[in-house]
């Protein structure tokens, strides 16, 4: 793959951390992020070039969505769902204090699961990649880049040190991001404040993910030349 995240990424990622530190420029941390953000999802979000999100996007197939190759692997269909499940919880209730994407997209992904899937066993993994639409998980991501992206132009000095009321963070449980297992995952986020969510799970958590997919993939690829 053309994009190399370790030395492109990465060390924007380490940039945008220590600005966030002593925050000063606001419109340069934007910039930044939605570089970082931006790489992360299809072009078609920010209308810029190609992205490392595409280079993986692109080669997902029927065939590879849900294969796991090995024990210690997920799917590329869970890593995109937990990705994108997460950046609609945190970004739709707690940053942006409204309604998920995730509600416009119920009918289009062909599953009842709604929660994050980190307490998934591989049977519930094997299964939800099965059944979820390709078409509709991807085109779910977008919109869910696109609330973020609107939420990063929106972005002041102020914002960044802004907390979470409570009633925002049980919103992530009544309204099935997590499940029984997985409630501390809510009071994760809960504790940080709209910066700590940028870093993690904004940016460096999913980039860890797509990483993942793009090994499933080129193991796929590998197998089947």
């Amino acid at each position: 793959m053309a994009y190399n995240a370790k030395e492109q990424w990465y060390p924007e990622f380490v940039r945008l951390q220590q600005m966030l530190k002593k925050p000063q420029d606001i419109d340069e941390i934007k910039s930044v992020l939605a570089y970082l953000h931006g790489q992360l999802h299809s072009s078609e979000v920010y209308g810029a070039g190609r992205t490392y999100y595409d280079e993986i996007s692109e080669q997902i197939c029927k065939d590879n969505f849900s294969v796991c190759p090995t024990k210690t692997n997920m799917t590329a269909a869970w890593d995109i769902w937990h990705i994108t499940r997460i950046e609609d919880l945190t970004t739709s209730i707690l940053l942006c204090r409204g309604r998920q994407v995730f509600e416009d997209f119920k009918g289009k992904l062909n599953t009842s699961v709604t929660d994050t899937g980190n307490a998934m066993s591989d049977e519930e993994i094997f299964a939800l990649s099965e059944e979820l639409s390709i078409d509709g998980l991807l085109e779910y991501r977008n919109e869910v880049g696109r609330k973020t992206k609107g939420f990063i132009e929106s972005l002041t000095l102020e914002k960044l040190q802004r907390t979470f009321p409570e009633t925002d963070v049980q919103r992530i449980s009544s309204e099935g991001g997590v499940t029984e297992q997985t409630e501390g995952l809510m009071y994760y986020w809960g504790k940080k404040n709209v910066s700590g969510i940028i870093t993690m799970p904004m940016t460096k958590h999913q980039i860890m993910h797509l990483n993942d997919c793009r090994k499933i993939i080129e193991w796929y690829n590998k197998r089947n030349k």
